[in-house]
C-alpha cells in the first residue's frame, strides 16, 4: 500500500514452527483462564498479574485489555496513579512488539487521560517524546498521529494550559523545549525562500496563532504555549523530510481552520494564517519532486478548489408552497427538530416573520415554531410494510432542507398574494474539524434570514437565489487569478508528464471551479475539457473509473445549473439527462426544490434517493437507468401526475406505498417483472392496497412494439 514494498514471507524451521505451536497451545490455555476470570469479576493482584503475561503473548485482545482496566479501577490492587506508572511500561513493551494495534492505543489513550485528571502533567511531555521518537521510525503511522493530536488537545484544554511549562519547577522540560524549538524554527523559516510560511501574528489575540508584540504579558503572567506553532513546525519537518506525508498534510489543513462561532475555549482553538503564495510554491516542489504522489496533491485540492474548511452554515433560500415555508442551508445542519427534547444551548426556538406589502408599510405577523427535515408524506399500502425505517426522536437528524412547523396556527393566509419578504431565526448545532484531530459538537449558532422566498406556484417562478446561494456566482478576481496561476502551472507540469493521473484531475477541478459564472462558451470549453479529461484518467486508473465518471458527472451537472442561473430561465422543467450521473448529491436536490418537470433518463441511477424530496415534481422521466428499488417509492411524491420508469430492467413492483392523489399515468415498459405478467396481475402487484372503487378506475394495456404496459387512470 502508498507505494512500499512488502517483505518477502520467510518460511519457518519445523524446529521453529512447533516451538510457535507450543506457544499458541499456552495462550490459548491462559486466554481461557483470563476470560473465566473476567466473567466471575475476579479484581485481584493474581489476575493483573495473569493479564500482563497473556498480553505479552498477544496484545491484540482488546477484552484483556478491558479487562485489566476493570480491575484497575475496581480499587481492589492498589493506588490507581501508581498502577497506571506501571500500566505505561507494560504499553512501552506492547508497542515495542507492535505499533499498529488499536486496542493498544485504545489502553494507552485512558492511561494517560487517567494520569491527566490525577495531576499528572508531565505525561504529556512523555506521550510527545515518545509519538517524536515512534514518528521517526515511521513518520506516517496514523496510530500515532491520532494519540499525539489526543495529548495536543488534553494539553490546549489545560486550565491554566501554562501549568505544562512552570508547574513542578522545569520537571515538565519537554514540551518547553518544544515550544522553544517552534518558535525559534517558524522565526527562522521567515527569511528561507520556498518553504511554507510562518504563523501569522493576531491582532486581536482571539483565535489567532501567537500574540500581539504591542501588548506585552503583564509582570508575573504566564505565557501560554503557541500549539498551532508546535504542530505547524512538526508538520513542516516532517514534510521536508517526506512529502508523501497524509498525516502531516491534514495537520496542516486542520490548523488554518477558524473555530466556529460559539464554540467553547476559543483560544485554545489557535489557527495559523499562511501566506498563500509561498505555500503553493512550497507545494510545487513536491509536485515536481514526485508528480504521482497522492498525499501532496490531496493538500493542493483542498488549498485551490475547495472552500478550506473556513465555511459556515447559512440559510441559503426559503421556498414557499401549499401554505407551507420551507428552509434550505448551504451544507447539512442538525437543528432543532419538532419531538426532539430542547438542549441548553438551542432553548430558544424557530422563528418567522411574514411581512406583507400593504399600502401601510408592510404588516407584520410573527410565528414561533420548530422545524422538520423535507420528506414526503404517504400512506402505506400495508400498515406492515415502511418504506424508510423510522428513527428515534432522540438521534441527531442531519439535513439539507427543512419544513417549518408552527407551534400555533398556519400560515396559510400569511403567504398570501401580498407576502414580500420573509424573516427567520433559528438555532443549528455546530461540529467541526479541531486542531486536536477530534470531530464533535462544539456549539449552537444562531442563524437568520431576510429576503423573499420562492414562491414555487408562482408562474415563471425562478430558483436563481437558491443557485447563487448554494452553488456560488464567479470567483472573485483575486480567487480567479490564483485559479489560473494554478491552472497553468498544471499545464506545465502536463507537457512534461502527460499521464500523470493527479496532473489531470487537477486541471478538471480548477477548471469547473474557474468556469463558474463565465461565458456560455467558456462553460461549454469546460464542459469538454472535463469530459475529455476524465476519459484519459479512466484509462490511466481503471480501478477507480467509477469515482472518475461520477466526478465528470457532477462537474458538468453543475455547470448546466450556473448555465441555468445565468440565462435567468424559469426553472420548472429541469433536463440532466444523458449525464452519466449514478447518484443525485442531495445538494442538487436542495437547489432545484421547486422544479415541476424533471427528466433524468438515460443515465445510470440505481435508486430515486434525493429525487423524492422534490415535493413539487409533477412530471418524473426516469427511463433506462438502473432502478433496482419499489416503484411506488416516488408515489411519496405528492404532486406527482406522470412517472416514466420504463426499461429499468430490474426494478420491481411491492406496492408498499398507496399512489399519490393526482397520479394518472405510469410508463413499466421494459421492465422484468412485468414482462411475464398479464395487466390484471401487473396492477394487482402496483396497487394492492387500493379500495376497490378506486382500483377499478385503473387500468393496463399492452402496446405495439414488444411488450409494455401503461397504467393510466380514467
Amino acid at each position: 500500500m502508498h507505494g512500499r514494498v512488502k517483505k518477502d514471507i520467510v518460511e519457518p524451521s519445523p524446529e521453529e514452527l512447533e516451538k510457535q505451536k507450543e506457544t499458541v497451545r499456552t495462550a490459548r490455555g491462559l486466554f481461557a483462564k483470563m476470560l473465566e476470570l473476567r466473567k466471575n469479576q475476579i479484581h485481584n493482584e493474581q489476575a493483573l498479574e495473569m493479564t500482563s503475561k497473556a498480553l505479552q503473548f498477544h496484545p491484540e485482545f482488546p477484552t484483556l485489555w478491558s479487562y485489566r482496566r476493570d480491575i484497575l479501577c475496581s480499587g481492589k490492587v492498589g493506588e490507581l496513579k501508581d498502577l497506571l506508572q506501571v500500566e505505561l511500561k507494560l504499553l512501552e513493551k506492547a508497542l515495542r512488539r507492535s505499533q499498529k494495534v488499536y486496542s493498544i492505543w485504545f489502553h494507552r489513550r485512558w492511561v494517560v487521560e487517567r494520569l491527566f485528571e490525577c495531576g499528572a502533567a508531565r505525561i504529556l511531555d512523555t506521550e510527545l517524546e515518545l509519538c517524536g521518537k515512534l514518528l521517526e521510525v515511521d513518520e506516517r503511522n496514523f496510530h500515532c498521529w491520532n494519540h499525539r493530536a489526543h495529548v495536543m488537545g488534553l494539553a490546549r484544554r489545560a486550565k491554566p494550559p501554562v501549568a505544562l511549562a512552570s508547574q513542578d519547577g522545569g520537571a515538565s522540560v519537554g514540551l518547553a523545549k518544544v515550544v522553544e524549538t517552534a518558535d525559534a524554527k517558524v522565526d527562522a523559516e521567515a527569511a528561507e525562500p520556498a518553504r511554507p510560511a510562518e504563523a501569522a501574528d493576531s491582532k486581536d489575540g482571539a483565535g489567532r496563532s501567537g500574540a500581539s508584540p504591542e501588548q506585552p504579558q503583564e509582570l508575573g503572567q504566564e505565557v501560554p504555549p503557541d500549539f498551532a506553532a508546535i504542530d505547524l513546525s512538526l508538520s513542516t519537518d516532517l514534510i521536508n523530510r517526506n512529502f508523501s506525508n497524509y498525516s502531516a498534510w491534514h495537520l496542516r489543513t486542520l490548523l488554518q481552520q477558524l473555530p466556529p462561532p460559539g464554540a467553547e475555549n476559543v483560544e485554545a482553538l489557535q489557527a495559523v494564517e499562511l501566506d498563500m503564495a509561498k505555500e503553493l510554491e512550497w507545494v510545487q516542489q513536491g509536485i515536481y519532486t514526485e508528480p504521482n504522489d497522492q498525499s501532496v496533491w490531496l493538500y493542493h485540492h483542498w488549498l485551490t478548489t475547495l472552500d478550506r474548511g473556513n465555511d459556515r452554515p447559512i440559510i441559503t433560500h426559503c421556498a414557499v408552497m401549499d401554505g407551507e415555508l420551507f428552509l434550505f442551508f448551504s451544507k447539512p445542519v442538525c437543528a432543532r427538530a419538532a419531538g426532539d427534547a430542547a438542549s441548553a444551548e438551542a432553548e430558544a426556538p424557530a422563528t418567522a416573520t411574514i411581512r406583507s406589502s400593504s399600502a401601510d408599510g408592510g404588516a407584520s405577523e410573527p410565528f414561533a415554531g420548530q422545524l422538520e427535515p423535507i420528506a414526503c408524506k404517504s400512506e402505506a399500502a400495508d400498515s406492515r410494510l415502511q418504506l424508510t425505517r423510522q428513527l428515534p426522536t432522540s438521534r441527531r437528524r442531519w439535513a439539507l432542507g427543512w419544513r417549518f412547523l408552527p407551534s400555533s396556527g398556519t400560515f396559510q393566509s400569511a403567504l398570501g398574494s401580498k407576502m414580500m419578504e420573509v424573516e427567520v431565526q433559528v438555532s443549528v448545532e455546530l461540529q467541526g474539524s479541531r486542531a486536536d484531530g477530534g470531530r464533535a459538537a462544539v456549539g449552537w449558532q444562531r442563524l437568520c434570514f431576510r429576503g423573499p422566498p420562492v414562491d414555487v406556484a408562482a408562474t415563471g417562478a425562478t430558483l436563481s437565489p437558491a443557485l447563487a446561494a448554494v452553488l456560488g456566482h464567479a470567483p472573485s478576481p483575486q480567487r480567479l487569478e490564483l485559479l489560473e496561476g494554478e491552472l497553468a502551472r498544471v499545464e506545465e507540469l502536463l507537457e512534461i508528464e502527460p499521464d500523470c493521473r493527479w496532473a489531470l484531475l487537477a486541471r478538471g477541478r480548477l477548471a469547473s471551479v474557474a468556469a463558474a459564472g463565465s461565458t456560455h462558451e467558456a462553460v461549454d470549453a469546460a464542459e469538454v475539457a472535463l469530459a475529455e479529461g476524465y476519459k484519459k484518467i479512466a484509462v490511466l486508473d481503471p480501478l477507480r473509473r467509477g469515482f472518475y465518471a461520477d466526478a465528470t458527472s457532477a462537474a458538468v451537472l453543475r455547470l448546466r445549473l450556473l448555465f441555468l442561473l445565468r440565462s435567468a430561465h424559469s426553472m420548472a422543467v429541469l433536463d440532466a439527462s444523458d449525464l452519466g450521473l449514478r447518484h443525485i448529491a442531495p445538494s442538487t436536490a436542495t437547489c432545484v426544490f421547486g422544479v415541476q418537470v424533471l427528466n433524468i433518463e438515460d443515465n445510470e441511477l440505481q435508486e430515486f434517493g434525493p429525487i423524492l424530496q422534490l415535493l413539487s415534481l409533477q412530471e418524473l422521466n426516469c427511463a433506462r437507468n438502473r432502478l433496482r428499488s419499489d416503484v411506488a417509492e416516488a408515489f411519496v411524491l405528492p404532486r406527482l401526475r406522470r412517472l416514466d420508469v420504463s426499461h429499468n430492467l430490474k426494478l420491481q413492483l411491492k406496492g408498499t406505498m398507496l399512489p399519490a392523489p393526482k397520479l394518472k399515468e405510469i410508463n413499466l415498459s421494459g421492465i422484468e417483472a412485468v414482462a411475464q405478467s398479464s395487466p390484471e396481475e401487473v396492477l394487482d402487484r402496483l396497487l394492492p392496497g387500493l379500495q376497490p372503487a378506486t382500483r377499478a378506475e385503473w387500468s393496463a394495456i399492452y402496446l405495439p412494439g414488444g411488450i409494455q404496459c401503461v397504467c393510466s387512470l380514467h
